[in-house]
This record gives structure tokens, sequence and C-alpha cells, in this order.
């Protein structure tokens, strides 16, 4: 579906490539063996079992037929003459529990198609990289069963750059929307850490408030065309003003309400502006952690206590409900299966069960919506 919002060219090397490519020499099952072996190693030790994973990965020879695929795709979508970045897409990794950002490896400002091979297998190795095993063993991922994607997408030469977030971050507030920017590429916000100018918008009055800081580097493409992101200076003008103008905050604002209502979720949204002014789109992911607790635009929640309030009569604490909530969770997770809901539909539907929960001011509510999906659930309900 198609939601008018300009997003760079790109083309993606699917999960499906990556499996036949290391199945090809039976690396898919050395790999698995080894992760298999590797079940029970603890942390210290899986920095060496991730050196060991990257260096099989990265000696693979890309077969003739995914290279000649990627060729032709690779000239029809991109010129010869245009940057063009490499961005890993794990399975799983923009879901609503858990986050990867950061983890796996992005390849930015490569030029000509000699480097893209090298950066794709740099690319599937980062999906076994130290950082992404400690990540999935601290919240109980499973280590064998990792599947990752491939973007190839144009770069965008950015004036300006920043991140959206549809929902407040910091306090789950659903009526708030959070941009952070600055001058030049995105990397800045993401990855070193340069000053942003932050607006906090209302969600209904579309009042900002604008918290505008001195911006002293940025990073831009190189100069002498190397086709790499350098740190420069911001002209002295631009230092103290906004990095957004009133008009491309109302722009961002609502490309992001329009991204949010198609997914049904807060999202968190990368987004550039070009020399001339045009906005670009180039990542949107679930908000980790309160797209289920908060009401996103166009999907409001609903909630009741005209029952619960029977078991939780009086002040409920933040301990309380972080118990009852686990507990409610486990207990109609297990009342589904009994009623005869198959596995899958259990498991896709984990995030209703461990939200069917609210508290507000101190009082335990149902989340009716999050009810009605459940009982969607049962054999014969249609």
């Amino acid at each position: 579906e198609k939601l008018n919002q300009r997003v760079p060219p790109f083309y993606v090397i699917t999960t499906t490539a990556f499996e036949e490519v290391i199945a090809a020499d039976g690396l898919d099952q050395r790999i698995k063996r080894r992760l298999e072996r590797e079940e029970g190693a603890g942390v210290e030790d899986l920095g060496r079992l991730a050196a060991d994973l990257r260096d099989w990965l990265m000696a693979i020879e890309i077969p003739a037929w995914l290279e000649e695929a990627v060729g032709e795709v690779h000239k029809e979508m991109l010129k010869d003459t245009e940057l063009f970045a490499v961005r890993s897409s794990v399975v799983g990794e923009d879901s609503a529990e858990h986050s990867f950002a950061g983890i796996h490896s992005s390849v930015l400002c490569l030029n000509g198609a000699d480097r893209l091979l090298g950066a794709i297998k740099e690319t599937w190795a980062s999906a076994f990289s130290e950082r992404a095993l400690v990540y999935r063993r601290r919240f109980d991922l499973p280590l064998d069963d990792i599947h990752i994607a491939v973007v190839v997408q144009r770069m965008v030469e950015a004036r300006r750059s920043g991140v959206m977030f549809s929902c407040n971050p910091t306090t789950g507030n659903p009526d708030e929307i959070v941009i952070s920017s600055l001058w030049g590429a995105g990397e800045g916000v993401v990855g070193a850490g340069l000053a942003t100018d932050t607006f906090v918008i209302d969600k209904k009055t579309r009042e900002v408030a604008a918290d505008i800081v001195e911006k002293t580097e940025q990073l831009v493409l190189d100069s002498a065309g190397v086709g790499r992101l350098q740190e420069a200076e911001v002209p002295e003008p631009d230092r103290n003003i906004g990095s957004l103008s009133d008009e491309q905050v109302e722009q961002v604002v609502e490309a992001g309400l329009a991204i949010e209502e198609r997914f049904g979720c807060p999202q968190d949204i990368e987004f550039c502006i070009d020399a001339d002014g045009r906005l670009f789109v180039l990542q949107s992911r679930p908000v980790t952690g309160v797209e289920q607790a908060t009401s996103a635009a166009g999907n409001p929640l609903v909630w009741d206590n005209s029952n619960i309030i029977e078991s939780y009569s009086g002040v409920t604490s933040p301990m309380t409900f972080s118990f009852i909530q686990r507990v409610y969770a486990f207990v109609y997770h297990c009342f589904v299966e009994v009623m005869g809901v198959s596995p899958r539909v259990v498991r896709a539907n984990r995030t209703v069960f461990g939200n069917m929960l609210g508290l507000f001011r101190g009082r335990v509510y149902y989340n009716l919506k999050n009810w009605y999906r459940t009982l969607r659930m049962f054999p014969g309900f249609q």
C-alpha cells in the first residue's frame, strides 16, 4: 500500500537469497552445529564465536546467479555515479518488543558496484556479530534462527536530517511528537552524537515547543568525492537557528502521522531533506515497548475497570501492577491454548496477552480492544 511518501530508490536481497547462498556448500549446517554447541556458552565466549562466524561468512564466494541478479537490478535502480548505502534488515529487529537499532552493520557512501558484494557479506556477517549475539542472549532470543536481508538504497545528499518519534519516547505520551534534527547527514544523530535541535509537538493543537541548540559540527559527503561522510563546520549563520523551519516541522509531522496511522502504532522514523527542500523518509519502525500502551493516530484504545475493580479496589502500586500484568499475560496465553487456538496464532499474539491491562492514576483497567482480539481467536467466534 502506497502512502505517497518520498523514499530513495532501493532494492532488497532477501532472506531467501542469504539462506540459499550459505546452504550451497553446507555453511548453514556448520553455523547451526556451532551455535548449538555454544548454546550454553557465557557472554564472554560469544566474542570468539562471533569472530569465527564472521570469518566463515566473509569467505563466502557470491554465486554467479546472485551476482548477475544484483548487477542487473543495481543498474536498473541506481546510476553508476550515484552513491548508495547497504543496510541490514534482520527478521524481528524492528519489532515492538525488541530493538536491534545500531547493532547490525550499515555500509554508507559506496560508489560503484565493485564494492557492493563485499558490503553485502559484511552486512550478512553483522547478524552474527558479538553485539547481536549478546543482545539475543540477553533477551533469550534463539541464536540458531537468524534471517537477514540486505537493503541497497541510494544515498541522499542531505542538507538537514533527523529522527521523529510519533509518541514521546521518554514519557510514552501518545499525544506528543518528538523530532530531533541537525544540519547534514542523519548519521550525525544516530551515530556521531552531534548536537541536535528538539521539537515537541502536541498532536491535537499542533503547538510546537522548540529547543534550539548551538550546532557547530555536521556530517557531509566528502568534497573530494571519495564517497564517505566527513565532519565539517556548520556555517556561522546556521549554528544557532533551527535546523528545521516551521513549514518543515509541519511537513515531517504530517508524514509521521500518516505512517503511524498506516502501521497502527507509534513509529521511530528517520528522515532527511535535500538541498531542494524535498523530504525523504529513510526508515520507519515501531517505538519499542510503548505501541500497545498508547493510542496511535486513528487507533484509539478503550479502557474499562468495571470487572477488575472487584479484585483491585484500592490504589494499586506500580510494583503490584508489574506483577499482575505478567500473571494476566500468562493466564490468557494458557486460556487460549486450552480453548484450542493453534500455537502459531498464540505466538503471533504475544503482545496482545502482554497488554491486557493498563494502570492510570493508581487504578487498574482492562484494555477492551485486546479483550476482543483474544475472543476473536476462539474457534467458532465468526
